[in-house]
């Protein structure tokens, strides 16, 4: 909920129009709990923003920042100028590079905070997991079915559309979820739950009922997650299929944009694009469907439906800048499903190798400005990891695996999970101390949820 992502965007056209795009900022449609007062009416703002759950600033720093998602073919990260000397270096440097992160927006003076960004939970690229279920928990059927006006998709949809609320010591916010069983499992992203120590769910019906939630898990790689409250009988949405959308297909967004004041809204749109890749700053890259739906903060978690009722997409990201409008992102229904079997009947998703580093990238500018080479440097080792027990030391930079090149904490994540569990990988490393390249064989283990 309160993790936010900028990037800036590579989208080509004129010069004056790509520079505009440039200063846009990706980040994921967090739930934002917010008020109708004059200090909220939302203001511009060029960046891109990852929709994140809602982090708050002092007084002074009062201001509305809109979720957004990407909406560029590409969108290339920015990483900040290191403003420190190398022997500085360590977790503070990981912690002020990616670790640390507040997003501000209104309603309280709290923010949240994340303590740290592992190199393992950033990961480049989304793939479909095949389950370890012997039996799927949840099932899709065929997209194609009777067309339904907007008024019957909201009937159909709208009472298994949930309000979710999250409170921690640092602060609270609030998103969407859609229930996807009759006994209480609900399924939102993960950006929405996973820092929040009490969550909360209220139900879309005639008496607005609230429950308690429980985590059941999440997943930083597709940014999915799955919670549970103590109820029976309920209604859960209907998954479609993404494989059949078709660009220029029309669409529906259910959830609650800035939260509880709003929720329950209906927006359109249609398929702008498939298959869009979309890269944030910290180089993890997503495979979203483009819609030009409405989609704000708040609404992450929430389904993205097609005209037959049926649920093809997990809203999750808009662009936020002055030149680019209606640009949303949700995650395809067909990339989810495996994942949420997965994290129903484990608790995490299965075969997902693991390194066990925290990291930090070195890109171009910090190459130069420091005379190291491009690459991931080693901030923290996991105790009892993989990396662990493997020659590699902190303050090392990871600069390839199996001979092919690593210039980013996405790359490295990338590069990793073509791998499977078990597989011996032969990363290459330079070492400030000495000022040698060594090479350091590494077998992977598979990442369970306490290692997220």
């Amino acid at each position: 909920m309160d993790e936010e992502r900028r990037a800036y965007s590579g989208q080509t056209g004129e010069d004056e129009s790509r520079e505009a795009f440039d200063s846009a900022e990706t980040e994921r449609n967090e739930e934002t709990p917010v008020s109708a007062d004059a200090d909220t009416i939302p203001r511009e703002n060029t960046a891109p923003v990852y929709e994140t759950f809602s982090l708050y600033g002092s007084e002074d720093e009062k201001q509305w920042t809109p979720p957004q998602a990407d909406a560029a073919p590409t969108v290339k990260t920015k990483q900040k100028k290191p403003s420190f000397p190398w022997k500085t270096l360590g977790k503070t440097a990981a912690i002020a590079v990616f670790g640390l992160m507040i997003v501000f927006s209104t309603a309280t003076s709290a923010y949240l905070l994340k303590d740290h960004l592992s190199a393992e939970n950033t990961v480049a690229q989304i793939k479909e997991t095949n389950s370890s279920a012997k039996e799927d928990n949840v099932t899709q059927t065929s997209s194609s079915g009777e067309e339904l006006s907007v008024t019957e998709i909201n009937a159909k949809v709208a009472s298994s559309v949930v309000l979710i609320t999250g409170t921690n010591m640092y602060g609270s916010g609030q998103g969407t979820g859609m229930i996807i069983s009759d006994d209480g499992y609900i399924l939102t992203n993960a950006h929405v739950v996973k820092d929040f120590s009490q969550l909360n769910v209220t139900l879309n019906d005639e008496n607005q009922t609230k429950y308690e939630a429980t985590m059941v898990g999440y997943d930083d790689t597709t940014d999915l997650a799955v919670i549970k409250i103590d109820a029976d009988g309920l209604t859960p949405v209907t998954f479609g299929t993404s494989a059949d959308l078709e660009v220029g297909e029309s669409v529906v967004v259910i959830g609650n944009p800035l939260g509880e004041e709003f929720s329950g809204s209906v927006t359109t749109g249609i398929v702008s694009a498939l298959n869009r890749k979309v890269e944030f700053d910290d180089g993890q890259v997503y495979t979203y469907i483009q819609t030009d739906a409405a989609i704000n903060s708040g609404n992450s978690g929430g389904p993205l439906v097609n005209m037959s009722g049926q649920v093809i997409g997990i809203n999750s990201a808009k662009i936020d800048s002055s030149i680019a409008e209606g640009m949303g992102f949700a995650i395809p229904i067909d990339i989810a499903v495996p994942v949420i079997n997965d994290l129903i009947e484990n608790g995490y998703v299965t075969n997902r190798p693991y390194i066990g580093i925290s990291g930090e990238t070195i890109d171009e500018q910090y190459s130069k400005y420091y005379s190291l080479p491009q690459g991931v440097h080693v901030v923290s080792i996991a105790s009892g990891s993989p990396a662990a027990n493997s020659d590699l030391q902190v303050d090392d930079i990871i600069t390839a695996i199996n001979d092919t090149a690593v210039t980013s904490i996405g790359e490295l994540n990338n590069i990793k999970n073509q791998y499977s569990p078990g597989d011996t990988v032969s990363l290459t490393v330079y070492r400030h101390d000495t000022q040698k390249t060594l090479t350091i064989k590494i077998t992977l283990s598979e990442m369970t949820s306490d290692m997220q």
